[in-house]
């Protein structure tokens, strides 16, 4: 999730600075930043990508003042997995004018449509489906399974009110990262 959320800022940033905020300091979370500085650096590697894990997914006003705080230093992209403080990170984005990146188990674009251009969402059905359905087969083994963006539990929302805004450039390198990863 944050590798799409990180290449996604990257590609679309005119300030060279994007920002990542994170919620509790949960594995799931702690992985989604180091992701999105993965996925930014992948597309460009001069990127400047501020991040911090608030502590809480709970705190959406210490999510707001982390991402106000980022803005001031120049991010013009801010994605977010905190849970419901992400929407925090989403309101700061909406009050000082710069462009939020959704990233929750569900499209943000609702939460500030003017400002959400994408969300990367999570589909956890995917990988319990999965589970469920090895199970039935007999063919669960006591190991670790990786399912994500090859078996559609990580993608991209639409754009919505910003098809016209995201480049074709830009979408087809999303598709072509996506496909990399998918491979």
């Amino acid at each position: 999730q944050g590798f799409l959320m990180g290449a996604f800022a990257a590609l679309m940033t005119e300030t060279g600075t994007v920002g990542m905020i994170g919620g509790a300091e949960l594995p799931p979370l702690t992985n989604a930043v180091k992701g999105f500085i993965a996925g930014a650096e992948y597309v460009d590697p001069s990127v400047n990508v501020l991040s911090t894990m608030t502590g809480s997914s709970e705190d959406a006003a210490k999510a707001k003042e982390t991402t106000m705080a980022f803005i001031d230093k120049g991010a013009d992209y801010v994605g977010a997995v905190a849970a419901s403080a992400g929407l925090g990170s989403i309101e700061a984005c909406k009050e000082r004018g710069v462009y939020a990146i959704g990233g929750a188990g569900g499209d943000q674009f609702e939460a500030a449509p003017d400002t959400v251009v994408v969300s990367v969402i999570k589909d956890i059905s995917v990988p319990i489906m999965f589970a469920y359905e090895t199970y039935l087969a007999g063919e669960l083994e006591p190991k670790i399974y990786r399912v994500g963006v090859a078996e559609k539990a990580v993608y991209y929302s639409p754009f919505h009110d910003f098809e016209d805004f995201v480049s074709q450039d830009v979408k087809d390198k999303l598709a072509e990262i996506v496909n990399d990863l998918a491979t």
